[in-house]
Parts: structure tokens; C-alpha cells; sequence
């Protein structure tokens, strides 16, 4: 899946990431998502509290 992904025509190019720890990618790249999810939430929390606050004005 990684040589598909990248490209790779060789199997020893891909063979290299096999012997890579890449839990920490993948952590940083959950942790990541996990803040991008809050703030998606913080925002859409914010501009429904300003359209509730906009139709109590009416």
C-alpha cells in the first residue's frame, strides 16, 4: 500500500518505510485531527449562538 501510494516502481524503495517506526506519525496525525474536530465543533458552536442571538433581535 505505501509503494502504491508513493509511486515506488521498486520494491526495495518501499521495503526502506517497512523498517520505520511510524507510530509516531501516526499520533501526531490523530492528535492533529483530534484538534482540527474541536475547533470545526468551537466554530460551528459560535455561529449558531450569533444566528440564535440574531433571531432573538427579530
Amino acid at each position: 500500500m505505501i509503494g502504491r501510494t508513493l509511486a515506488h516502481k521498486n520494491v526495495s524503495t518501499t521495503a526502506i518505510y517497512a523498517r520505520l517506526n511510524l507510530d509516531p506519525v501516526r499520533e501526531a496525525m490523530q492528535k492533529k485531527s483530534r484538534k482540527t474536530a474541536k475547533a470545526d465543533i468551537e466554530l460551528a458552536r459560535s455561529r449558531f449562538r450569533a444566528l440564535l442571538q440574531e433571531r432573538k433581535q427579530r
